[in-house]
C-alpha cells in the first residue's frame, strides 16, 4: 500500500502532467510506489514513478529508443519528463 508521502507525490505529478498531456494509466506498486503509464501502440511507452522520497524515476521505449533515468522531484516537473512526454505523445496530436 502506498504511503501519504508517495500519495502526495501522485497527485503533484498528476496535477502537473494534466495541464498538458492527456491522463495517464495510475496504477499502485507492489513495493508502495505510484506509477503513471502512456502507451501509443507501436510508438511506445513511458512510464513515471514516484515513491515519496522526493525522487521521479522514469522509463520508457520510444520509437525503439529506451531511456531511463531517476531525477529530484520538487514543484516542477523535470524539462527531460516533459520532452519524453512531448516526445511519445506527439503522434496524437
Amino acid at each position: 500500500m502506498p504511503s501519504e508521502p508517495a500519495i502526495r507525490e501522485a497527485q503533484r505529478l498528476l496535477d502537473l502532467v494534466m495541464t498538458d498531456w492527456r491522463a495517464p494509466a495510475v496504477q499502485a506498486e507492489p513495493n508502495g510506489a505510484i506509477s503513471l503509464e502512456w502507451e501509443v501502440g507501436a510508438h511506445g511507452w513511458l512510464k513515471l514513478t514516484v515513491a515519496g522520497v522526493g525522487t521521479l524515476e522514469h522509463g520508457a521505449v520510444i520509437e525503439g529508443d529506451e531511456y531511463a533515468q531517476v531525477e529530484h522531484f520538487g514543484d516542477h516537473l523535470p524539462a527531460w519528463v516533459k520532452e519524453l512526454l512531448r516526445r511519445l505523445l506527439a503522434v496524437e496530436h
